[in-house]
């Protein structure tokens, strides 16, 4: 992304300037925190919590990056303050069957603390 923070840029990631410049990948597995692992909606997309690892807007232009229990990771993102970026590319994937998962009250919670991220609530 924008910015320069960790793993924008294409390539797998990048820090600085141009392509290829100062890269580095950093992973962050599923910390076993919570299960706030990703939630799309018309709103957006959003993965981790309950504070954003990594969100979206509508749009997939706009986004923010914070500090994230599920991933157990640091804001992705330094520029703009809050972790706000702008999204320069975007590739996307989906492996296999989705498959809707949950519901009662715990699935209610987790898509309420989802949404909460995308409308900066």
């Amino acid at each position: 992304g924008e910015g320069g923070g960790e793993g924008g840029g294409e390539g797998g990631g990048g820090e600085g300037g141009g392509e290829g410049e100062g890269c580095r990948l950093r992973v962050f597995p599923w910390a076993r925190a919570n299960r706030l692992i990703a939630h799309a909606s018309p709103s957006g997309l959003a993965f981790g919590g309950p504070s954003c690892g990594l969100s979206l807007d509508a749009s997939l232009e706009h986004g923010t990056s914070l500090a994230s229990e599920t991933f157990a990771s640091e804001p992705l993102s330094s520029a703009g303050g809050a972790g706000d970026f702008r999204c320069l590319r975007l590739e996307a994937w989906c492996l296999g069957a989705v498959e809707r998962r949950g519901s009662g009250a715990a699935a209610g919670r987790a898509s309420a603390a989802a949404e909460s991220c995308l409308v900066g609530g």
